[in-house]
């Protein structure tokens, strides 16, 4: 059975399909690290209620990793630090926000808040912003760095 779901790969001057990296079954939100070299795609599995954060070499143009986060509906939008240290992946269903290493793309940690749909960091790295769509609020969360 072949994947149907996956990311395309768009030349930024032809607008053109160079590429689909197929993988998963709902890919959602990307983060792509500071560098480019690294995308992070929130990847949610409807029929199995489990998701993965995929990762993709951008200049391979091709899925490297699953990082497997258990159960439940993902959030849509993660982020990453501008120091491109962490990636902050949005747990919707559980009301939390895992923090993965991207030198080692394992988790690193986390904190927890209302159920988290999108994740922006500020430009210096200091605070997350946190939208939570249930209760329509969102949630600063200051960074140590």
């Amino acid at each position: 059975m072949s994947c149907r779901y996956g990311v395309f790969v768009i030349g930024v001057h032809t607008e053109i399909v160079r590429k689909t990296i197929h993988f998963g079954s709902l890919p959602l939100g990307i983060a792509i690290t500071p560098t480019g070299d690294t995308a992070y795609v929130v990847d949610f599995y409807n029929r199995t209620d489990s998701e993965a954060a995929a990762v993709i070499d951008t200049a391979k143009k091709i899925l490297t990793e699953k990082i497997q986060l258990g159960s439940g509906a993902p959030g849509n939008k993660p982020a990453i630090l501008p120091n491109g240290q962490y990636l902050y992946y949005p747990e919707y269903e559980i009301g939390a926000v895992i923090l993965i290493s991207t030198a080692t793309n394992s988790v690193a940690g986390g904190f927890g808040c209302g159920p988290p749909m999108d994740i922006a960091i500020s430009p210096d790295g200091t605070h997350a912003y946190v939208t939570d769509f249930q209760d329509d609020i969102v949630t600063v969360v200051q960074i140590s760095q």
